[in-house]
C-alpha cells in the first residue's frame, strides 16, 4: 500500500521549501515505522542520509500517520496532540521541521514560524 517509510522520508527533498528565517544547520532524525533516516537542513539545502552522529531533534511516528501528514490531511502538531507522533531533543527545531516542506492542502492544520521583533 503506497510508499514505504524509507521512500517517504527520502522524498522529503522534493518538497523542501526552505525558510525565510535564519535557520541554523540542523540534523533531524526521522523515524517512520521501522525506517530511520537523518534529514539534514543546511544553507538552503535538504539532504537525506543514513543516521550518524547525534541529531538536533528526533521525530517518530508510524507509516500511516506519516502518510496522512504527507497528504496534508493531518499536521505534525495534530499527530503529536493525538499521541501519534513523538519528538525528542529540541522541541523548537522539531516545530520548525514541518513548515520547511510544501504540503498539499488536505484539511490538516497549517502553520508557519515567524520572527517577531519584541523591541529592544
Amino acid at each position: 500500500m503506497g510508499d514505504s517509510g524509507v521512500r517517504l522520508i527520502e522524498r522529503l527533498p522534493e518538497r523542501y521549501a526552505g525558510s525565510d528565517l535564519a535557520f541554523p544547520p540542523t540534523r533531524f532524525r526521522v523515524h517512520v515505522g521501522r525506517a530511520v533516516r537523518d534529514v539534514v537542513v543546511n544553507n538552503g539545502t535538504c539532504l537525506v542520509e543514513t543516521p550518524r552522529g547525534r541529531p538536533d531533534a528526533e521525530i517518530a511516528t508510524d507509516v500511516d500517520t506519516w502518510r496522512e501528514i504527507w497528504s496534508g490531511s493531518l499536521s505534525g502538531i495534530e499527530a503529536f496532540l493525538d499521541h501519534r507522533l513523538n519528538v525528542r531533543r529540541s522541541i523548537d527545531r522539531s516545530l520548525a521541521f514541518e513548515p520547511l516542506f510544501e504540503r498539499p492542502a488536505g484539511g490538516g492544520l497549517r502553520y508557519s514560524i515567524e520572527e517577531v521583533n519584541a523591541g529592544g
